[in-house]
């Protein structure tokens, strides 16, 4: 329950930030990165342990084709989505694409968000005490269902386990 809510917490406040955009801008697509602690709450630091949730969230107007490995359709990742590397460049780990989950809120601008739980109880990499970070690139339309313009954007995002 406490999950769920916290989900929902983030959803809305999602959507405020959305919203807030005044009428004379048109935002066709855009597309967010965070890590996340299993029960919700934003952070970059985390218990050894702990089960941390990368979350990519992509919000637009329109119908998006989209698949749950994201390699094709209107939003597409490369082969490091999700990896984690230790502060020094080594590779500790790539995620399971089969156990990416999928949800999306039914509005006019989604958003469809893909969530990854790193978990060592799911038969991830155990993450010791110290600094890591994961860095991929995404391309993502902006404007589904006109002319299909792919943006692209990158990520680093460094986080620590104490």
């Amino acid at each position: 329950m406490k999950k769920k809510m916290a989900f929902m917490m983030s959803m809305l406040l999602l959507l405020g930030m959305f919203s807030a955009c005044s009428d004379d801008e048109e935002v066709l697509g855009w597309v967010s990165f965070n890590i996340i602690h299993e029960y919700g709450g934003e952070s970059l630091e985390f218990e050894t342990e702990e089960p941390l949730v990368f979350q990519l969230i992509y919000s637009l107007r329109g119908n998006p084709i989209l698949s749950q490995d994201l390699k094709k359709g209107d939003l597409i990742a490369d082969q490091n989505l999700f990896t984690i590397y230790r502060e020094d460049g080594e590779k500790v780990g790539q995620p399971q694409l089969d156990r990416i989950d999928f949800s999306a809120f039914e509005t006019a601008v989604g958003p469809y968000v893909f969530s990854y739980k790193w978990s060592t109880q799911d038969g991830d990499a155990k993450l010791e005490p110290g600094n890591y970070y994961t860095q991929f690139s995404i391309m993502y339309n902006t404007n589904v269902g006109g002319s299909g313009h792919m943006e692209r954007k990158d990520y680093k995002v460094n986080f620590k386990i104490k």
